[in-house]
């Protein structure tokens, strides 16, 4: 059953998308085809219309059987949809690449892979059908993530462990693209919450955010989760914003 809104598509709808294309009222909807029991592939749908679509908020996007960080277990799998765009502008552009994020065990050991769908650019461009591949484990309520190097979502994060559930937190927002602590820029070691964080029209609440950037990537970057769900992985590097949005 494919899921939907009455205006668009359950996973995402912008006015103002743009998708490799130039025409400004092009409605790109990406559509996930449920069954019982698993998610199929995601099929890319781009419908032509003569109208925008409203500007409301993205419907969230529910899967039977997501990644949980703190459970992760064999055949989670998340979706990301890759976005760019410019500090300090309104507009979010997204490249069309939707990255698969899976759960696989084996051998006694979990791992997460990496993979773009089918209809994604980066895969149709460059027949990257290779999946990334890298271990994880839950310790004391943090994940370790410790070959990261090639994972898209990851990668900058110079810490070999997120904190699930973290004792103290300190109060941070966003302004624009970035997030401050104290009206300063946040780059440290510390662990925030966030109270909203958005991307476009799609926004994310009550969040735990982290930045811990080594100097030598020259990169603002920041991974947003909680508890249980990965959320956002968003890089800057001189006003040039670029990331990867669950879906």
């Amino acid at each position: 059953m494919l899921k939907i809104l009455k205006r668009g598509c359950r996973t995402i709808s912008f006015s103002t998308l743009d998708y490799n294309q130039s025409a400004s009222n092009r409605f790109i909807c990406e559509c996930v085809y449920l069954n019982m029991k698993t998610i199929s592939w995601f099929v890319i749908i781009v419908c032509y219309l003569n109208y925008s679509c409203d500007n409301e908020d993205i419907a969230p996007f529910l899967t039977e059987n997501p990644v949980n960080l703190s459970m992760p277990q064999n055949g989670q799998q998340s979706y990301f949809v890759e976005y760019t765009a410019t500090c300090g502008a309104r507009n979010v552009h997204f490249t069309g690449d939707t990255l698969v994020l899976h759960v696989l065990a084996r051998n006694d050991s979990t791992f997460f892979t990496e993979s773009f769908t089918g209809h994604s650019p980066s895969y149709l461009q460059t027949a990257t059908t290779k999946s990334i591949e890298y271990s994880v484990a839950v310790i004391n309520n943090n994940l370790i993530v410790k070959d990261r190097a090639a994972s898209r979502l990851f990668y900058f994060y110079g810490n070999d462990s997120l904190r699930l559930s973290p004792a103290q937190t300190l109060p941070m927002k966003q302004e624009n693209c970035r997030v401050m602590l104290n009206n300063n820029l946040f780059t440290g070691e510390e662990i925030g919450n966030i109270n909203r964080f958005s991307i476009g029209n799609k926004s994310f609440k009550n969040k735990t955010v982290v930045s811990c950037v080594p100097i030598f990537y020259q990169i603002e970057g920041y991974l947003i989760y909680d508890t249980n769900e990965f959320s956002v992985s968003h890089t800057i590097v001189n006003d040039t914003v670029r990331g990867w949005l669950k879906l």
